[in-house]
């Protein structure tokens, strides 16, 4: 299954400058500078999944890597870190509006921890705050539904 990771962008609390795809393209997994990595690991999509859900506190993610393709994800994952570390110089960055709109939920102050085990990372990003709680959801919402369109064949804007 096709998903879009953005572990490193999890984890980062600030956000310099960003350029966005256009506003009604929620994937743009080709150009986004954090999903293209993940796109460019021939196989790896296809050998992961990757699951968001809503919870009191925030959002739960899990991923999935096939045992096969784990060494493949951690290289990718180093590629997601350097443009991480781009953000964080203030370089300008080129992201998919999934990627700067996770972004600004961290830069508003959410807190994201993971938690890995063999093959399996689950994130959690949570806030206390209602309206970040809000976005959050939000965010869930709509990546969930944009995912769908996408297995579907249905999502318009970029191929993926």
């Amino acid at each position: 299954m096709r998903h879009a990771i953005f572990s490193t962008l999890l984890s980062i609390s600030m956000i310099s400058m960003v350029f966005a795809a256009d506003e009604g393209s929620w994937f743009d997994m080709q150009n986004c500078e954090m999903c293209k990595p993940l796109m460019a690991s021939e196989g790896l999509m296809e050998n992961m999944t990757w699951e968001h859900h809503n919870v009191s506190s925030g959002l739960v993610s899990i991923c999935n890597v096939d045992k096969d393709y784990l060494d493949t994800y951690k290289k990718a994952q180093m590629q997601m870190n350097a443009v991480a570390e781009k953000w964080m110089r203030g370089e300008p960055v080129y992201l998919c509006n999934m990627c700067k709109n996770m972004g600004s939920i961290l830069k508003s102050g959410a807190v994201s921890d993971i938690v890995g085990s063999g093959n399996t990372f689950i994130r959690v990003t949570s806030s206390a705050n209602p309206e970040i709680l809000e976005a959050i959801h939000n965010w869930t919402d709509r990546t969930n539904k944009e995912m769908q369109a996408m297995m579907r064949g249905q999502h318009s804007g970029h191929e993926h």
